[in-house]
This record gives C-alpha cells, structure tokens and sequence, in this order.
C-alpha cells in the first residue's frame, strides 16, 4: 500500500513551509478544497465581543487537519487578503502574504486591497512567493492585455481542479474615488464575458472547476444564473459568513467570512471519472477550541510586537498638559 501524503509543519529556527510529501494518483474518493477570503490582514483573532476567534495560528492548525484528510487536495484565497488598515497597510499585507507562502496556498486572485500600489508592487509580491500561483480573466494593464493567467489547473491525488478567478471592477472604482488607489494601472473586462470565454475549456480539460470570485453574494448569485460549468464558487468580497455551502443550481457557493475568522473546508465526494457524487462542508471558526500552531504563533506574536511598537512610535505625542 502506497504511503499517504502528510503536511508536516518544519522548523529550524526560522518558519518554514507545510511540506506535501510526494503521493500517488487515485481515481475516485474525496478531494479537499480549502479556502479563505477577505482575511483583509487580520493575524490575531479578532477581539470580538461575543466570540474571539481568528489568527493566523489556528488557521495554520486547520489547515493542515483538512489537507491531510485527501490526496487530491486544494488551499485557494478569493481575494483581499491584504490589509486595509489605517497604519502601514502594505507591511501588514507583506506579512500575510509571507505567512500564506509557508501555510502552503496553491492559488489566489487578487482583490482591490492587492492592488492599491499599483501593478509593479503587485507583481514584486506576488513574485516573492513563487509558490502561490495567481489567476484572473478579467484583470487586465491599461493596454488590456490580462495580466495573469486566465485558469491554472493543478493535479492532485489523481484530480485535475480547474481554477478560474474573476474580480469585480466596482470594489477598485470606489478606492479610487476615494483615493486610497496609489497607482491606476489597471483595467477590468466584463465577468461575465471573461467566463463566457474561459470556462468551456477549464470544464472540458478538468474534473472539479473551482470560481475565484472577489464580487459580493448578490451579484455572485445573479451572475451564476448566467454562467454554466462551475461546481465551487467561493466568494471574495465581504462574502459573509455561512456555516455550510449553499447549492446554487449546479454549483455549491461558499462563504467563509471576514477579517481571518473562519476558514471553509469543502469535501467532495468524486466516482472514479473524477466528477462529483456528493459533498458536506463547514465554515469553520477558528475559536478557542482550535489549537494554535505554536510555531506560527511565534512568528506572528513577533510581527505584531514590531508593528505595534511602529505605530505607537508614529503616532504624535500629545500636547503637554492637555
């Protein structure tokens, strides 16, 4: 019997990625796709009122737990996990992006938050985890030429998951008018179109096609009305939070939150030509019942000394005896 594949979090001294040791095809069983979306550069737990749930720590332990239950596996981000905060968002976008590179993301497409210094400093971020690859047929350069592929397809376990991300141009529009945009480098084609033209041959050359789709629950919806051949659709922009996926026609839609505080877990059951039978899932919280991956924790907890002591620095002295 053939090993199966584990994550094994490596450490020595410096954080390191989660490691898929080398596994063979199957045909049939369950595939595994794990997701985030608009984590927005959270990397604590919230410090919500009700319920303190998030951090990149706990993230880390349920992804792991999630990959090591298939082969044929997925970890994907809808967009936006880059920070809007009032202080030196970029840093804290950097960091998250670093922490996704050893948390073993496969693909992601980019949401308005990436894009706010424009494309150069985008690709230099993306190109720093090499790892991670991006996705996007509708994101273009002012010259309309797309930027990013326009579907990735990545194998696992014996299944061909189809990857296909799309971002809405209303989310930009609305930084720019309110000029949070740094640099105007970019240009959107229609969604709808973009699909329409990319989503024949991802159906056709793959098993499971997974939608990357950085709009809001609306739209998506309306827009999957229209728009045939997508079995997962994950939701990017503030998608909201729902325990379990929702059965849109023939695609299950996922939403999985804000701000870093539940991470989705879809598992799907696959027949032996790779096409899906069945499927149960969960948002789940990343609340105190989580173990923390105390090698993550580590790294973070020194990241957020270190910003908080720049922003304290930063912030101006108050006057003398008011």
């Amino acid at each position: 019997m053939q090993p199966r594949r584990r994550y094994v979090l490596l450490t020595a001294g410096l954080l390191t990625a989660l490691v898929p040791a080398a596994a063979p095809a199957q045909t049939g069983g369950k595939a595994v796709i794990v997701s985030t979306a608009s984590v927005e550069g959270e990397t604590i737990s919230c410090g919500c009122q009700k319920k303190d749930i998030g951090g990149i720590a706990r993230r880390a332990t349920v992804i792991q737990d999630a990959r090591n239950g298939s082969e044929a596996n997925l970890l994907v981000d809808a967009g936006d996990f880059g920070s809007a905060a009032d202080f030196k968002p970029w840093i804290r976008t950097e960091f998250q992006w670093e922490m996704m590179g050893k948390l073993g993301y496969d693909a992601v497409t980019p949401g308005p938050n990436e894009m706010v210094n424009g494309l150069d400093a985008l690709r230099k971020l993306y190109g720093s985890q090499p790892g991670i690859q991006v996705t996007s047929a509708n994101v273009t350069d002012k010259s309309g030429n797309l930027i990013w592929p326009d579907h990735l397809v990545i194998e696992r376990g014996g299944v061909r998951f189809g990857i296909v991300g799309v971002t809405d141009k209303s989310y930009y529009s609305y930084n720019l008018t309110r000029g949070k945009q740094k640099q105007d480098d970019f240009e959107f084609q229609d969604i709808r179109e973009s699909l329409a033209r990319v989503l024949p041959t991802v159906r056709q050359d793959t098993d499971v096609v997974v939608l990357l789709l950085h709009t809001g629950y609306g739209d998506a919806r309306r827009l999957l009305d229209d728009v045939q051949g997508v079995d997962v659709a994950i939701i990017g922009h503030a998608p909201g939070y729902k325990f379990l996926p929702e059965r849109h026609g023939e695609t299950l839609i996922i939403q999985s939150g804000t701000r870093g505080q539940y991470v989705d877990v879809l598992d799907l059951q696959l027949d032996p030509n790779g096409k899906i039978t069945d499927y149960r899932g969960e948002a789940r919280p990343l609340g105190d019942t989580v173990p923390v991956d105390d090698a993550f924790n580590t790294v973070v907890s020194r990241f957020n000394k270190k910003y908080d002591a720049e922003k304290e620095a930063d912030e101006p002295a108050e006057a003398s005896g008011s």
